[in-house]
């Protein structure tokens, strides 16, 4: 989750995702961030959907959180600090944009093709830098937009 929760994307999407991360991709998907109020909502209620199922490792100080992204295989997140620092340490991105936009919140260069972008409002949308927010475009990330870039990002060899 974020600070700004128009930038957080729907739970029961998190859960289709992840669901796919364990039995087609045969990854262990595990939840990082903070124990903020929202967060802890958020995943209460992927939890909930999920069965229980899914690894918790939210908390533990910034070093951990580093050990844990710089082990990960890929990062899947909106646009917060994971996400950054997990593409500065060079681990694949899939980056849930919609409310801020990617070209000028990155992430940049080598995994800028992984943005999942519902900050489009149509497919193939010519929008230039800006810092012009757009509330509702979380919704416009599809599990399906994430899991293809999810391929995308596993064929990168890590």
């Amino acid at each position: 989750g974020t600070s700004d929760p128009r930038k957080n994307w729907i739970p029961d999407r998190y859960c289709q995702v992840m669901n796919s991360l364990q039995e087609d991709f045969g990854l262990t998907p595990i939840m990082v961030g903070g124990r903020s109020r929202g967060e802890e909502a958020m995943v209460e209620s992927i939890r909930a959907q999920m069965g229980g199922t899914i690894q918790d490792a939210r908390g533990g100080g910034l070093r951990r959180l580093l050990w844990l992204l710089q082990g990960s295989d890929l990062v899947i997140s909106p646009d917060t600090g994971p996400l950054h620092m997990a593409r500065a340490m060079e681990v694949p991105v899939v980056g849930l944009f919609g409310f801020t936009n990617p070209r000028r919140s990155g992430p940049y260069r080598r995994f800028s093709h992984l943005v999942a972008d519902g900050y489009a409002r149509f497919p193939g949308e010519d929008y230039g830098v800006s810092m012009t927010r757009r509330p509702g475009g979380m919704a416009r990330v599809t599990v399906e937009m994430v899991l293809k870039k999810v391929e995308e990002a596993l064929d990168l060899g890590g």
